[in-house]
């Protein structure tokens, strides 16, 4: 999971609860994550490009709001061309879920844009693509085929009781470098997933 590189200083970074959220239930799933938080970790690009290599995920994600979502294609692009152009991308949060088509559109590098609740929807996404099934039946999400088509299906459900969710993952946070003390909820979104090929094995057949 990754959390952009933030341009300011580190004294008001807060844990993301989104992204927090989204590795509890994929943990559930047994789904080896890693969360790569480079806003409170310090780090920038270069750095971030070098874990992903250790890391070998099979699909990445990172997201935000609008002032976030170009670091976010950013990262994306330079997967692609410096790691691996086989890793599936995506992006979450509020700007893309507003931008789902734009996005696709505006950045090659990006290959599935997950709208609004993301827990179950990158779940979905995650299962099926481990099994080497069509993502045509999983809701909540706009992506672009092999063929280079945008489809958006159709939304997901707000999920009707939040209690059901796991505990967020805080263990796979930096904790010692954030600003606890001016925690901060975030929206649920995805704001970045970095999942391990050690579970994903195929990339997502075209629709």
């Amino acid at each position: 999971m990754i959390q952009p590189p933030m341009f300011h200083r580190r004294l008001n970074i807060a844990p993301n609860l989104g992204l927090a959220y989204i590795a509890a239930v994929l943990e559930m799933d047994n789904i080896e994550v890693k969360v790569l938080d480079a806003a409170a970790e310090g780090i920038f690009y270069d750095e971030m490009i070098q874990n992903i290599r250790i890391f070998k995920p099979h699909i990445i994600g990172a997201g935000g709001q609008t002032p976030v979502s170009p670091r976010s294609l950013n990262i994306f692009q330079r997967v692609k061309r410096e790691v691996d152009q086989k890793i599936i991308t995506m992006a979450g949060g509020p700007h893309f879920t507003f931008t789902d088509k734009e996005s696709l559109e505006q950045c090659q590098a990006l290959d599935i844009v997950v709208r609004g609740e993301a827990e179950y929807t990158v779940r979905d996404l995650c299962q099926k693509i481990a099994e080497g099934d069509g993502i045509e039946k999983v809701r909540g999400i706009t992506y672009r085929t092999n063929r280079g088509e945008i489809v958006t299906n159709p939304d997901r459900d707000p999920i009707a009781d939040l209690d059901e969710l796991p505990f967020p993952a805080w263990h796979l946070f930096p904790m010692e470098s954030m600003a606890t003390g001016l925690f901060q909820a975030s929206e649920r979104g995805l704001s970045g997933v970095l999942a391990s090929q050690t579970r994903l094995g195929h990339r997502y057949p075209d629709a």
